[in-house]
């Protein structure tokens, strides 16, 4: 669907300038030699023309945006998409290539070891392509991100109403969001940290107050295990049953009674598992923050945190019905 641009009054006004300057040029110079020179005014203008094209094309780069029309960012912008759609294109093609030519035994095994099918990855993939496509400048990319995961499928996000109720061990949403499995996808395990990393980032002025990282129990480990690499801060694991060697040592790890630590976590949901990990650290730790990709909103969470009056920091806020929303919008556009 093309769409149609409309001009700004910035476009309007710059344009008169430009225009004004190269009328008053073209004025000038036949003043100047006659009419019988009028090419050479025309030259002239030419050149005007291409020092005005690259004086805007420097003042955009330099987000000089008061010299900048609106209508320069708005091509650069729909160029910017087409060849990102080529990109993605080349991509898919040398990917499909790539499974191809994979062998087929290893392929089988790694799926066997996920439980999924061989349509259920190539899914997969083309699911992580697209992610890539969104930059990650801001945590409003960040967002996007974890967006495009809710119109996935298995094994990222599963619909509970097309289980059997009598093996569905979770019941408090119908979509569940399935960060485990997919953090044993490398390129996958890559992007979600890198979304966690960037979040911690931007909300914690200074990561060197950060001691240590705490994952709770039952929690995502392996996507606490990637943010700690990419911050270069040392994890904590807790413990829900007593230590292996003593029982008093509730989580694994080194933490120093004095440390002060940040919470990582996936998906908050009743924040049982997280009032928990908060009891169990060292009323002598400082406790930052606490740092998810995902607060499911049906539920109060968050209310815990803030009665321990510990901050809370979230990529999205979702819920089944957003879930829904996004899936249909992602069928529409698909045309399903």
């Amino acid at each position: 669907m093309k769409i149609r641009y409309k001009a700004t009054g910035k476009d309007i006004i710059l344009s008169i300038i430009f225009i004004g300057v190269a009328i008053a040029n073209i004025i000038s110079y036949v003043n100047q030699s006659g009419l019988t020179n009028v090419g050479g005014g025309i030259e002239q203008t030419i050149l005007i023309m291409l020092s005005f094209v690259t004086l805007v094309d420097i003042a955009s780069y330099a987000n000089w945006s008061i010299l900048v029309p609106d209508f320069f960012e708005f091509l650069k912008e729909k160029k910017y998409l087409k060849d990102v759609q080529l990109y993605v294109e080349a991509y898919i093609k040398e990917d499909i290539n790539f499974l191809q030519d994979f062998s087929q035994e290893r392929i089988g095994f790694i799926m066997s070891q996920l439980g999924i099918t061989k349509s259920q990855l190539d899914e997969i993939r083309l699911e992580l392509i697209k992610m890539r496509c969104i930059p990650l400048k801001n945590l409003d990319d960040a967002k996007e991100k974890i967006k495009s995961l809710a119109t996935s499928g298995y094994p990222i996000i599963i619909d509970q109403d097309t289980i059997d109720s009598s093996k569905i061990c979770y019941h408090k949403v119908q979509y569940y969001i399935n960060t485990m499995d997919i953090m044993f996808v490398p390129d996958y395990a890559s992007e979600l940290s890198a979304i966690l990393s960037f979040l911690v980032a931007e909300k914690m002025a200074d990561l060197s107050k950060i001691d240590k990282l705490i994952i709770p129990h039952d929690s995502n480990f392996l996507l606490g295990v990637e943010v700690g690499k990419k911050l270069g801060k040392s994890v904590v694991k807790m413990r829900y049953e007593k230590g292996k060697i003593e029982t008093e040592k509730i989580w694994d790890g080194n933490l120093g009674i004095t440390d002060s630590v940040i919470i990582i976590h996936d998906v908050l949901v009743s924040g049982d598992q997280i009032k928990d990990t908060i009891n169990k650290i060292p009323e002598s730790c400082t406790i930052l923050g606490f740092f998810c990709l995902i607060v499911r909103k049906e539920w109060n969470g968050k209310e815990v945190l803030r009665k321990k009056e510990i901050p809370c920091y979230e990529v999205l806020e979702i819920d089944d019905e957003d879930i829904r929303d996004l899936r249909k919008k992602y069928r529409n556009n698909k045309g399903f």
